[in-house]
């Protein structure tokens, strides 16, 4: 019985902290979701700040803006020259980072995977079209990926289907 307990607790915390980060983006340099508003460190003026509502310069990054990328369904929020965009999983709410899906979290979660599809098709469409810088910089929320942003030299939001978001 208590062999029992070491080998549950040791598997409990190792779905909590493998929250794993896009295999090709491990080696990125961070960002916390406390680091981020929708003012900084990009300054996201199409679709961080929910509609009818008062900007809030305190805000944290947010996306939504629904977007269906390789059949993966995720919301983005982007700059208005589209060269930077926030890819996330749902649209935050009032205070903070309350999103309507949550973000990542264990080891087999399908939530990572969409948006990790997401990723994967918005860099091959950004390859396609032969942009020169291609970052992909992960937002962690201490043991869950809240979302990334992707930079490029192109405007990204352009290359997206339906496309008729204006600044």
């Amino acid at each position: 019985m208590f062999k029992l307990v070491p080998i549950t607790l040791l598997l409990f915390l190792s779905a909590c902290v493998s929250n794993e980060i896009h295999q090709s983006y491990r080696d990125s340099e961070r960002i916390s979701i406390y680091k981020t508003t929708c003012e900084k460190p990009y300054k996201l003026t199409l679709g961080c700040h929910p509609e009818g509502q008062e900007k809030n310069p305190r805000r944290l990054a947010a996306a939504s803006i629904p977007l269906d990328i390789n059949g993966a369904k995720v919301r983005y929020s982007s700059t208005a020259d589209g060269k930077v965009i926030y890819l996330g999983l749902g649209r935050a709410l009032d205070m903070g980072f309350a999103m309507t899906e949550g973000g990542t979290f264990g080891m087999y979660d399908p939530k990572r995977e969409r948006l990790e599809a997401a990723i994967d098709g918005i860099v091959e469409m950004l390859k396609q079209k032969h942009a020169s810088l291609i970052e992909v910089v992960p937002v962690t929320n201490i043991s869950e990926v809240a979302g990334y942003y992707i930079v490029s030299d192109i405007n990204i939001r352009h290359l997206f289907p339906g496309d008729d978001v204006t600044p």
